[in-house]
């Protein structure tokens, strides 16, 4: 049996018509009256109590539990929610020409992006003292990002600059490939959506041991990994087992492969040999044909339909789908959010394409992407274009 909450309207009308049909000679039900305010100041009581039942409901079963019950329901099974991580890594100090001066930079010195299309800038503080040397041209340097987040693991090719500019250095610049200068992995505070699957791997891996639910576990408890895989098909011969990860903002940095690496060699039984690696990409093009109702601009339609694949590609959709490691594209599902899309009358994939790795880009007919456990799908853009637009 449902529980049937009550309004207060509900609950006060109904108390004063039974008085009345009792024939108490109470009949002045008026507002301001006596008994109405007596009557009135019952039902508010019953109706939180409906409220506070109402909320219960939900708080007591791990899937419907928000916020701190959620976190209780999470450390009941001795699980932390992942609080949010500031970046750290190494940068380089640089001057264009050698000169026979020294340069010191003092900790606390602030470097800084430039600010994106929408005007954020992220900010990084020195974390040591350094000199760049006479004669020397660069210099490395450890930083932290002020606010934590996975926002700020930046890549290869950032634009940096110094917050004041210091005499004797011409800027900064990350070393190295992608994120290789990163030495701890940024990440978000953990969503509701994560605490709920770790939990229920949490039972998983209490049921059954070492399995894949076991591993995924593990690696889903390090800040910063948004998305995790299991082969555990032997890929490397008899007793090994390969766990695929994505950080929150991407791919994982190698300070992160080391961090969930570490994690497992704890964990693992002494016969495992588990290896933490990062999947391949698997880049997908669409090409969309549309009919937009009529009055409805074609160009916010578009940015809608942008709008939802990102978030598929992304943190996941208002209906909780959400692409990953191993986990395949399907069409239908795609052609569910193109629908789902306020304004569009009818559309059709015309085309994709696909590109896995290093391998060649190819075009081929719309269909299911099969995503191997070592692989993840990134999106590689949305094109629409749009036929006469429906009247019906």
């Amino acid at each position: 049996m449902s529980l049937r909450i009550k309004s207060f309207t509900e609950l006060s009308q109904g108390m004063m018509a039974a008085l009345g049909a009792a024939k108490t000679g109470l009949t002045n039900f008026n507002a301001g009256s006596v008994i109405r305010t007596l009557l009135e100041v019952i039902a508010a009581v019953i109706a939180e109590l409906y409220a506070y039942a109402a909320e219960m409901l939900t708080q007591v079963f791990p899937d419907t539990a928000t916020g701190i019950w959620l976190v209780r329901w999470l450390r009941s099974v001795g699980l932390e929610p992942k609080e949010a991580v500031q970046t750290a890594g190494v940068l380089e100090l640089i001057r264009e020409v050698a000169r026979p001066v020294s340069v010191t930079v003092a900790a606390g010195t602030m470097i800084r992006t430039q600010p994106d299309a929408a005007g954020l800038v992220l900010r990084y503080l020195t974390t040591e003292e350094v000199t760049l040397p006479a004669g020397a041209t660069e210099v490395t340097v450890a930083v932290q990002a002020v606010e934590a987040g996975s926002n700020a693991n930046i890549h290869a090719g950032t634009d940096l600059e110094f917050a004041t500019p210091i005499n004797g250095l011409s800027g900064v610049r990350i070393p190295g490939e992608e994120t290789a200068w990163i030495t701890t992995h940024g990440a978000d505070a953990e969503t509701e959506d994560s605490m709920r699957e770790r939990y229920f791997l949490r039972w998983l891996e209490l049921a059954t041991g070492s399995n894949a639910a076991a591993y995924r576990s593990w690696a889903l408890s390090v800040a910063g990994v948004s998305s995790a895989w299991v082969d555990d098909t032997f890929p490397r011969g008899g007793g090994t087992l390969d766990v695929y990860i994505l950080a929150e903002d991407g791919l994982p940095s190698a300070a992160l492969l080391a961090d969930v690496q570490a994690l497992i060699d704890e964990r693992r039984p002494v016969c495992s040999d588990a290896l933490v690696v990062a999947p391949t990409a698997v880049a997908l093009g669409y090409t969309w044909s549309m009919t937009p109702v009529a009055g409805y601009d074609e160009s916010a339609l578009t940015l809608a339909l942008e709008g939802v694949f990102e978030a598929w590609f992304g943190a996941g959709t208002e209906n909780g789908w959400k692409l990953g490691v191993g986990k395949d594209v399907v069409l239908s599902r795609a052609l569910y959010l193109a629908m789902g899309i306020e304004g569009v009358y009818a559309a059709r994939c015309t085309a994709m394409t696909v590109q896995r790795g290093t391998d060649p880009e190819e075009e081929i007919s719309p269909a299911d992407v099969v995503i191997d456990p070592q692989e993840y799908p990134v999106l590689d853009g949305v094109s629409v274009s749009f036929t006469a637009p429906s009247y019906e």
